[in-house]
């Protein structure tokens, strides 16, 4: 994020940046959103207080647009297993995985276990 003192002025996302259907990028946002909280692996923690929830995310973004969302389902399917992916490769560096004391499948194991719950 860019900040302007204390207000965020714009938020960054390179690492895999597509050009795309924009409820990609609001799927990948709560994702990322639930995997820095509640989808931790290891200590979960709870949401920062006042932070709207996934419906009020999607409404506000509808007014605020003035687009439905519609397909949030696939795109929500496709930003956990693309955390997936990342996360995998990352427990495939010893590196990594000496200084953090993690083992292989810490950090993915919340996202396979979402990923089975969305995929009905």
């Amino acid at each position: 994020m860019i900040f302007d003192g204390l207000n965020v002025i714009a938020a960054l996302d390179w690492e895999m940046a597509v050009i795309g259907d924009p409820i990609a990028d609001l799927a990948w946002y709560l994702h990322v959103d639930w995997a820095s909280s509640e989808g931790r692996p290891t200590a979960p923690t709870p949401r920062l207080s006042g932070l709207p929830g996934k419906k009020e995310t999607i409404a506000k973004y509808e007014v605020l647009t003035g687009r439905k969302v519609s397909n949030f389902d696939y795109y929500d399917v496709l930003a956990a297993y693309r955390l997936a992916v990342i996360y995998t490769r990352i427990e495939q560096d010893e590196t990594y995985l000496n200084r953090s004391g993690n083992s292989k499948g810490l950090l993915t194991t919340t996202h396979f276990e979402k990923l089975k719950g969305l995929i009905r």
